[in-house]
C-alpha cells in the first residue's frame, strides 16, 4: 500500500525519509527510489540539497563514499531521537518544489 504524498513541510517529510532507511546506509539515488515505490514521492531537483540540510541539523547522517563516487546517508537512533518540527522552522521551510 502506497501513500501518495504531495505538497508538504520538511518536517513531515523527514518521518517518511526514515522510513526507508532500516538499518542500511543508502545512497541518495536508493533513497530517492524507496521514496518513490513506498509514498509515489518524488523531489526532482533538490534532493541532495535537502538531505544535506536534514545531516546539518542531525536528523540524517551521511558521508561521501569514494569507493562508491556517491553519498550514503543512514539514520541511527541519534537522529530518531530529535523532533523535527523542534529542530527545523517547519513554518518557514517547505520542500514545495518535490510533488507526487
Amino acid at each position: 500500500m502506497s501513500t501518495i504524498v504531495n505538497h508538504m513541510q520538511l518536517s513531515d517529510l523527514v518521518r517518511y525519509i526514515w522510513m526507508v532507511f532500516g538499518e542500511q546506509k543508502l545512497s541518495s539515488k536508493e533513497v530517492e527510489t524507496r521514496l518513490a515505490e513506498l509514498f509515489n514521492y518524488h523531489c526532482p531537483d533538490a534532493f541532495i540539497k535537502t538531505m544535506t540540510k536534514l545531516k546539518m541539523v542531525g536528523l540524517v547522517k551521511g558521508e561521501f563514499s569514494v569507493d562508491k563516487g556517491t553519498w550514503l546517508w543512514w539514520v541511527d537512533d541519534e537522529c530518531k531521537s530529535l523532533d523535527p518540527k523542534e529542530v527545523l522552522s517547519a513554518d518557514t521551510i517547505h520542500s514545495d518544489a518535490c510533488k507526487r
